[in-house]
This record gives C-alpha cells, sequence and structure tokens, in this order.
C-alpha cells in the first residue's frame, strides 16, 4: 500500500504502519552495519551492542505487528512481514557468527596450537542441521515433541528468550497453535507461552489412555502381506514404546497385548502364529513381536527373490521357454 493510500485507514492503525516502518529502518540501518564490518578496523563489541539493539527491534516489531493484525481490515501482508523476520533471525544468526569468529576468546586461542587444532576438528566434524521440533495437538505426540525442544531449546541458557519463543511458535500447528496464538514473539511472553503449553497437555494420565486407546484401535490386518503387517508392526511397537516411557508396567501386560495383535491379524497369519504354539500357556508379547518381525522379513525376501526369478525367467522366454507367474505375499 502507497503512502497515500494510509489515509483512507484508522488514525491508530497509520500511527502503528509508520512506527513499523520505523523499527523496520532501524533493523536495516543494523544490517547495513553487518555488511560493511572489517574486523580489521572494526569493533567487535560495536556489533555486540547493535545484536542487543537488534534484539529489542525485533520484540518492539512484534508486538506493533500484533497490533496491525488486531485491527483485521486486511491491509497487512502476512507472506511479507514472514520473508521479513526469517531475514531479521538470519541477520542475528550471522552477527553472531561474527562475534564468535572475531571476539577476544579466538584471537586468545590463536595463541595455541591445540586449541587451533580442536577448533579445525571442530569445523570439520559439523552435525547435521536438526530441524525444530513439531507438534500438532495430538496428546500422544507431547511427550516426544517436549522433550526434544527442551533439549534444543528451553533448556539452552545461551539462547535468548526472543529466539526460544520464535522456535516455540514455530513448532506448533492444529489446535497447539490455538493455546499460544495471543501470545507476541516478545522474551517476556515466553515463559508464559511455555507454562500455558506444558499446562494444556502434560497429562500423564490422559496421555497414557490415548495410548491404550491406540493399542485397542490397532490397523487391521486383511492380507498376509508385508505391508499390513509393517503397518501393524510399527503402530503397535511405537505406542508400546511409549507406555514403556511412561513407566506403565507393560512387562506384564502379556496376555492382553498378545491377545489383541492375534484380534488384528489376518486370519492365515493367525493361524500360522497358532500352529507354532507348543504349549498351553499364555505366550509372550515379545514371542508374537519376534514371530511379525520375522514374518515380515521373510514376505520382503520372497518379494526380492520372485523379481529376481521373474528377470531370469523372462529372460528365458526368448528362446521359446514359457514364463511362470511367481506370487509374494507383498502387497
Amino acid at each position: 500500500m502507497l503512502e497515500s493510500d494510509l489515509s483512507s485507514l484508522p488514525k491508530e492503525l497509520r500511527k502503528l504502519i509508520k512506527k513499523r516502518q520505523s523499527i523496520k529502518d532501524s533493523i536495516n540501518s543494523v544490517r547495513d552495519y553487518v555488511n560493511k564490518f572489517i574486523p580489521a578496523s572494526s569493533s567487535v563489541r560495536q556489533l555486540q551492542i547493535r545484536l542487543s539493539k537488534l534484539t529489542a527491534f525485533m520484540a518492539e516489531l512484534s508486538v506493533t505487528q500484533e497490533a496491525i493484525v488486531d485491527f483485521e481490515l486486511g491491509y497487512d501482508d502476512v507472506t511479507e512481514q514472514v520473508a521479513f523476520d526469517d531475514f531479521t533471525f538470519t541477520l542475528v544468526a550471522d552477527m553472531e557468527e561474527l562475534i564468535e569468529k572475531h571476539g577476544p576468546s579466538t584471537t586468545s586461542s590463536s595463541m595455541h596450537p591445540s586449541n587451533q587444532s580442536r577448533a579445525s576438528v571442530n569445523e570439520t566434524m559439523r552435525l547435521p542441521t536438526i530441524n525444530i521440533p513439531t507438534f500438532n495437538g495430538e496428546i500422544e505426540n507431547w511427550a516426544s515433541y517436549i522433550d526434544t525442544f527442551n533439549a534444543l531449546f528451553h533448556n539452552n541458557k545461551d539462547l535468548p528468550n526472543v529466539h526460544k519463543m520464535h522456535y516455540l511458535k514455530s513448532g506448533v500447528c492444529g489446535t497447539a497453535a490455538e493455546v499460544i496464538k495471543s501470545f507476541s514473539i516478545t522474551s517476556d511472553n515466553y515463559q508464559a507461552a511455555y507454562d500455558e503449553l506444558v499446562k494444556q497437555y502434560e497429562n500423564k494420565a490422559l496421555t497414557i489412555q490415548v495410548h491404550i486407546r491406540a493399542l485397542l484401535n490397532s490397523p487391521k490386518v486383511h492380507t498376509n502381506c508385508a505391508a499390513e503387517l509393517k503397518k501393524l508392526h510399527y503402530h503397535f511397537n511405537s505406542h508400546v514404546r511409549s507406555l514403556i516411557a511412561l513407566k506403565q508396567p507393560v512387562q506384564h501386560w502379556d496376555a492382553w497385548l498378545t491377545t489383541i495383535v492375534c484380534c488384528h491379524l489376518d486370519p492365515t497369519t493367525a493361524g500360522e502364529w497358532q500352529l507354532l504354539q507348543t504349549s498351553k500357556e499364555l505366550p509372550a508379547f515379545k514371542d508374537i513381536e519376534s514371530f511379525l518381525s520375522k514374518r515380515i522379513a521373510a514376505y520382503e525376501f520372497g518379494y526380492i527373490s520372485s523379481k529376481s526369478d521373474t528377470k531370469q525367467t523372462t529372460g528365458k522366454s526368448q528362446y521359446g521357454t514359457k514364463k511362470h507367474d511367481v506370487k509374494a505375499f507383498f502387497c
């Protein structure tokens, strides 16, 4: 929207838009300084001061942006704002790298060959980038999400709260995003938003019930093939592992776990399982889990072998040999 078009907007909204532009101009001035930064003649301390100011600008911009959105007049370009947010976080990362690279600690360590060697090793052994954990509000995924988020961001004392808040809001979607929707991305809001999510989803009793219901509603195997058996096997094991992590006495649940698995098998596979039982004692869950693993491996091996046999048969057919269809237990 052009400056001349602002006259049609409410007075308060015009003020907010101008304020936002002023903040963006300040951020751009920081960017210009970083782009012209020369380690030999520029002060790292100046970078640190500007980084601190940049963080404050980002927080102020977030508050202003939230106020503009509250007008709900269809003025704001969300795509443009998201792009500018990405730009500012990239700028923060660039400044932190410059400070780390040219700061006093780097200079002093350069006098020690052993430190240089360790730094060189660290450079060549960088871990792959870890994506921000995501959570969509499904409670069975909460424990995995919050454990990962805590390890990467929440427990990182060197990470500013405004950055943690950005990662927190970026990682939630669906109903979980609604829980902290009203919190703008500021340093002061981080702990409150984090606590609100924990309050909403940290419910051990409910989580246990969700996993048990998921076991009862496991996918049914209709055909004795690798694809369907793998789906059941993965589904069942993932929820059993989650219950173990929640400190449930799964080791004493052999009777009903084994029964549930059997109820979800196709008649052929269930019959083969029963033929293996040589005792009237109820088998352990680990036994049927092992049976499924071996069965899946056998079906997949049969599929691979059948492809090889088919190629050989096809090769012979050009000399008049009749081709034979090879059936495999694979979907």
